[in-house]
C-alpha cells in the first residue's frame, strides 16, 4: 500500500466535521459541505499518488441503484455494489454501520472502514465475511470488522478451510494488506491465506474467537493461517481464543511475525476437542517444497493447550528471537522433525521462558524427531519451571545430533533436570550457560545417550539442596568433554561431576568449590563402567565429608594428573584422590599458602605455592640461583594467585627466566586469579608459562 493510501485511511476514519480549514495563518475555510465531500477533497489532494477514484458506502443513506463512482452525494448501500462500480486504484470509503459479506473481485482496491467496531461485516456461519478472489492483488482492508456469530465452542469440523472464514484470501493474492481490522468469532478460521499469496501483511488488528479459557471440549479453529505465502508480515496484532494464534504452513517462507500479543488460545480440534495445536507454528511439508526462513520476534505468548512455539517438520532456517512465553500446556518452544522432512538450522535466541502450566514430558524447550540437525538454543532466560520438567529436553525421540545450547541462564527451576540429552544423536554442545538457585533432585545436565557431547565454560554458583544433586552426569556415550566449568555448592550434596559409563572422556580445567559438607561425596567421580578417560587441571576446593574424596577413579585405565585440591582433608578418612588398582593417578601436590616475599630453595619443591585472596599486597617470589638451589633439570614449581589477591612477581636471582610463549626474559607478573608453572630446562635457565 502506498504511503498516500495509508494516510487516507488514517484521515477518513477520523473526519467528523463538515468543513476543512486552511492550515495557513489565516485559518480561512476552504471547503464546506458533508463529511463525504470532505473525504473526497482529501482524496483529490492525493490524486497524484495513484488513487484513481472513489466510491462511498453508507448503510443508512446509500442506494445501490443510484450510487455512483466519484459522487459523494450518491453513496452505495453495500460494499459489494461499490466494488462492482470501482476501478483499479480506487478507494472505497465505508461509513459506520452493519454490512453484508462481500467479495473483492478486482485488483488494486482500498476498502477503508470507519473503524473495526464501526464498519462491521456480519456473516453466517457457513459464509466468509470477506473473500478476496484468486489472483486479485494489491488489496487494502483498513478499519473494518467481521463477526461470524460464533458464541460457543461447538463443532466446526464440517466447514473445512474455505467456509465460515472471517477473511478468506484466495490463491495468488499478492500484496494484500489487512490493517486495523477486527476479525471475531468465525466458525472457520479467522484469517486464512489459502495458497501462495506473497508480500501480504496483517497489521495492528484484533483476531478473536471464543476459546479464551482452558477446558474447551469442541472445535475452535485457527486465528491467522498462511498456506505457502512468502514474505508476509504480521505485526502488532492481538490474537486470542483460537486453537492456534499464527500458523505458517506448507511452504510459507521469509515471513515476519513480530510484536504480537498471542494470548489465551485454548481452542482444540475435532468434534470432541481432542486435538491440540501450538499457539504459533512453523510447519513444512514435502509436498509443498521449501519451507522456512521465517522470523518470530518480540511476541508475547501466554495460554495455549499445546506449545508456545512449534517449529515443525520440514522447516529450515527459521528464527525464534526475543519472545516472552509463559503459561503453556506443552513446551515454550518445541522443535520437531521426521526423516522424510527434517527440520534443520533453527535458531532459538534470547527468549524469556517463564514457568506456569507446562508439561512433565516436554519442559520449556525440546527437540524431537528423526533428522533434526543444527538446532541452536542461544541466550535468554528459563525461569521457574518444575513438576518433573527438564529445562531443555534434547531428543525425546531419536534425532540427528549436532545441537547447541549456548549462554542460557537457568534460574529457580525445580524439575527433573535442567538439560537432558536423551536419544539425541552425537555432538551436543552446551557452552557458557549459567545455573542459578535451581533445586533439582538429579543432575543439572544429564547426558543419557549420544557421543562426543561437550559442557564448556558453564557456571553454577548456587547449587542448592537435594543430597543427590549433581552438576553433570555422564550416564552413556563416549568421548564427552567437560571443561572450564565453575561449580559452587552452597548446601550439602553429592558428586559434582559423575561418569558412570563410556570411554575417552576428558574432564579438565574445572573449578569445584564446596561451601558446605558433602557426605560420601567426590568432586569428580568415575564409576566402574568408565575407561580410558582423563581428569586433569581441575581445582577442587573445600570438599568436606567422611569419607570424602576429591577425585574417585574406578573403572579401567583412567588417569588424573595435574589436579589441584585444597582443603580436601577435613576428616581422617578423607582422600584427595581415591584410585582403584586398574587406574593411574598422580599424587596431588600439597597447597602451601604464602603471604610474604619468598626466595625458593630445595625445601620448596613438590608443592603448589598459593597467594591467598586475603593478602591484597603485591609480593615478590624469587627462584634462587643454581649455585645455591641445585635442583635437577626438569624440576617444576607451581604458583597460584587467588582472585582478589595482590599481584605476584616471580623473579629469578642470577639465572635466566623466560616467559612462554612470548620469549621475554626477566621477572614474570602473575595476576590475581591466574596460575603459572616454572620448569627448569637447563642448569641456569627456567621457562615459565601461565594462564
Amino acid at each position: 500500500m502506498s504511503v498516500i493510501k495509508r494516510w487516507i485511511a488514517e484521515a477518513v476514519s477520523s473526519i467528523t466535521a463538515a468543513s476543512i480549514t486552511d492550515a495557513s495563518a489565516s485559518g480561512a475555510t476552504v471547503l464546506t459541505g458533508t463529511p463525504a465531500q470532505a473525504r473526497q477533497a482529501i482524496g483529490a489532494a492525493a490524486g497524484a499518488s495513484g488513487v484513481t477514484g472513489y466510491c462511498y458506502v453508507d448503510a443508512t443513506l446509500g442506494n445501490d441503484s443510484t450510487g455512483a463512482r466519484n459522487s459523494p452525494a450518491l453513496p452505495f448501500a453495500t460494499i459489494a455494489a461499490a466494488i462492482t462500480a470501482a476501478s483499479a486504484g480506487d478507494v472505497i470509503t465505508v461509513t459506520p454501520g452493519g454490512y453484508a459479506k462481500f467479495t473483492v473481485s478486482k485488483s488494486n482496491l482500498s476498502i477503508i472502514g470507519a473503524g473495526p467496531s464501526s464498519s462491521v461485516i456480519t456473516h453466517a456461519t457457513t459464509d466468509c465475511g470477506i473473500t478476496i478472489s484468486d489472483a486479485v492483488t494489491d488489496t487494502l482492508l483498513w478499519g473494518l470488522g467481521t463477526n461470524g456469530g460464533k458464541t460457543t465452542t461447538t463443532d466446526a469440523s464440517a466447514y473445512g478451510n474455505s467456509s465460515g472464514v472471517g477473511i478468506l484470501i484466495g490463491n495468488g493474492c499478492h500484496r494484500t494488506t489487512i490493517e486495523r481490522c477486527r476479525v471475531i468469532n468465525s466458525v472457520g478460521h479467522n484469517i486464512f491465506f489459502t495458497q501462495t499469496s506473497n508480500y501480504c501483511s496483517v497489521l495492528r488488528s484484533s483476531i478473536e474467537n471464543v476459546a479464551t479459557a482452558p477446558g474447551v471440549t469442541c472445535e475452535v479453529r485457527y486465528g491467522l493461517l498462511n498456506f505457502a505465502g512468502s514474505h508476509h508480515q504480521y505485526r502488532s496484532n492481538f490474537i486470542t481464543g483460537s486453537c492456534q494464534g499464527v500458523g505458517l504452513w506448507f511452504g510459507a517462507k521469509h515471513c515476519i511475525v513480530s510484536g504480537n500479543r498471542i494470548v489465551d488460545n485454548w481452542g482444540r480440534l475435532g468434534a470432541t476437542g481432542t486435538g491440540t495445536r501450538s499457539a504459533c507454528e512453523d510447519y513444512g511439508s514435502a509436498a509443498w517444497g521449501d519451507h522456512g526462513y521465517n522470523l518470530w520476534e518480540n511476541n508475547y505468548v501466554s495460554g495455549t493447550s499445546s506449545h508456545g512455539f512449534e517449529i515443525a517438520q520440514g522447516t529450515t532456517g527459521s528464527i525464534v528471537r526475543r519472545n516472552y512465553v509463559t503459561n503453556v500446556s506443552g513446551g515454550c518452544v518445541e522443535v520437531t522433525s521426521d526423516n522424510s522432512t527434517p527440520t534443520t538450522d533453527i535458531l532459538v535466541e534470547d527468549n524469556t521462558f517463564i514457568g506456569g502450566g507446562g508439561s512433565t514430558t516436554y519442559g520449556p524447550f525440546s527437540i524431537n524427531g528423526v533428522g533434526a540437525a543444527g538446532i541452536k538454543l542461544r541466550g535468554g532466560l528459563v525461569y521457574g519451571f518444575g513438576s518433573g520438567q527438564s529445562g531443555c529436553l534434547v531428543g525425546g525421540t531419536a534425532t540427528g545430533g549436532g545441537f547447541s545450547i549456548e549462554g542460557v541462564t537457568f534460574e529457580a527451576n525445580s524439575g527433573f533436570s535442567i538439560i537432558r540429552c536423551n536419544n539425541c544423536g552425537d555432538g551436543v554442545s552446551i557452552v557458557g550457560c549459567k545455573f542459578i538457585a535451581n533445586i533439582i533432585p538429579g543432575a543439572l545436565i544429564l547426558l543419557t545417550s549420544g557421543n562426543y557431547h561437550s559442557v564448556v565454560g558453564c557456571s553454577a554458583p548456587t547449587m542448592l539442596a537435594y543430597s543427590n544433586q549433581r552438576f553433570v552426569s555422564l550416564a552413556s556415550g563416549n568421548g564427552h568433554l567437560i571443561k572450564g566449568n565453575s561449580i559452587s555448592r552452597t548446601a550439602s550434596g553429592s558428586d559434582m561431576i559423575i561418569a558412570s559409563a563410556g570411554s575417552g572422556h576428558n574432564i579438565s580445567g574445572n573449578s569445584i568449590a564446596y561451601n558446605a559438607q558433602g557426605w560420601n561425596t567426590s568432586g569428580i567421580n568415575l564409576g566402574s563402567g568408565v575407561s580410558n578417560s582423563l581428569i586433569t587441571d581441575n581445582v577442587i576446593i573445600g570438599l568436606a565429608g567422611s569419607p570424602s574424596t576429591g577425585i574417585n577413579l574406578d573403572g579401567t585405565d583412567n588417569r588424573a594428573p595435574g589436579n589441584m585440591m585444597v582443603n580436601c582433608f577435613a576428616y581422617v578418612q578423607a582422600a584427595a584422590i581415591r584410585c582403584s588398582a586398574t587406574n593411574g593417578a598422580d599424587v596431588p601436590k600439597p597447597v602451601v599458602d604464602l603471604s610474604a616475599a619468598k626466595t625458593f630453595g630445595s625445601a620448596d619443591m613438590g608443592v603448589i605455592h598459593r597467594h591467598p585472596a586475603a593478602d591484597t599486597t603485591a609480593r615478590t617470589w624469587t627462584i634462587d640461583a643454581n649455585s645455591t638451589f641445585k635442583c635437577p633439570i626438569g624440576t617444576v614449581m607451581e604458583f597460584y594467585n587467588e582472585p582478589l589477591a595482590g599481584t605476584i612477581t616471580v623473579a629469578i636471582a642470577t639465572d635466566t627466566l623466560t616467559a612462554s610463549p612470548a620469549g621475554t626474559t626477566g621477572s614474570y607478573s602473575l595476576l590475581a586469579g591466574h596460575k603459572a608453572t616454572a620448569t627448569k630446562v637447563a642448569a641456569t635457565s627456567w621457562v615459565i608459562e601461565g594462564n
